[in-house]
């Protein structure tokens, strides 16, 4: 962490303070992730060769979600963000992710602090139910939401390991061209994961 400038170390007493990333993460979220987004830029590539879907990089820092890069499907009918900047959202395949990354003490002051407004009629709004299936995630290591955010839209989304902040690759496209071919974009995104996740040990 000291390589990357996000603590500093005084000479004198040899403790760390936070460094001057932290700034930079403050003042401009994009700008302060190009690590990650050099770092995964081959692999959402790949995923978009291969899916020909929406395939979007995001990460939680501060308690909202950025979308840091995105590559829009070919497809007429496609599924993408208006925003980069996506909020407070806690609801969807990415945010259960990011979410997900977060330890149980973490969650609970998290979800104490938070009101989850339904974007859909398939918006998991009970927390109880949501702590359930950050947990199923955790074990999977993936998350597959249907019309959460988006009706019509189905998402999957794995977690990025070894970052600074909670971070996703995801995965989204309309539900009826995306759900037959499931079970093979889990696991190509899961081996994305892998590889970025690899790749960026022990920067952080």
């Amino acid at each position: 962490m000291k390589q990357t400038n996000w603590v500093i170390q005084d000479e004198n007493n040899h403790k760390y303070y936070l460094g001057p990333m932290i700034t930079q993460l403050s003042s401009n979220r994009i700008a302060a992730h190009k690590y990650l987004i050099m770092h995964s830029l081959r692999e959402m590539v790949r995923l978009s060769d291969i899916t020909e879907e929406s395939i979007n990089l995001s990460v939680m820092a501060q308690m909202h979600n950025t979308l840091l890069h995105e590559i829009s499907s070919p497809h007429n009918l496609r599924i993408t963000e208006e925003s980069k900047k996506m909020g407070q959202q806690y609801n969807g395949a990415t945010a259960k992710v990011l979410l997900s990354q977060f330890n149980d003490e973490e969650l609970r002051t998290i979800l104490k602090r938070v009101k989850i407004i339904p974007a859909t009629k398939k918006t998991v709004t009970d927390k109880r139910l949501l702590i359930k299936q950050l947990e199923e995630i955790r074990l999977k290591g993936y998350c597959l939401t249907s019309g959460e955010r988006i009706p019509g839209a189905l998402c999957i989304s794995a977690p990025i390991k070894q970052y600074i902040c909670p971070a996703s690759l995801s995965v989204v496209g309309p539900e009826k061209r995306l759900r037959p071919r499931a079970r093979e974009v889990i696991a190509e995104v899961q081996a994305s994961t892998g590889r970025i996740s690899k790749d960026i040990t022990g920067v952080f």
